[in-house]
């Protein structure tokens, strides 16, 4: 049998995670561009680091809101 406390303590544990998550998306999203492409001779718009990183850790955010 679980009790109460070890669904508060999960639920504890997914809230950090989605706000940790959610912190290093904003973070990254607010890179300067000079500091992303760094003297890169390619500079398309596919090569940005910043909609990987906030792409991928939307993923990540989806995946923790439905479970």
């Amino acid at each position: 049998m679980i009790n109460w406390t070890t669904w508060s303590y999960l639920a504890l544990a997914k809230w950090i995670s989605l706000l940790t998550f959610t912190a290093v998306a904003i973070w990254a999203a607010l890179r300067p561009k000079s500091f992303v492409y760094h003297e890169s001779p390619n500079q398309k718009r596919w090569r940005d680091l910043r909609i990987w990183s906030v792409l991928l850790l939307a993923v990540q955010i989806a995946i923790y809101l439905a479970l």
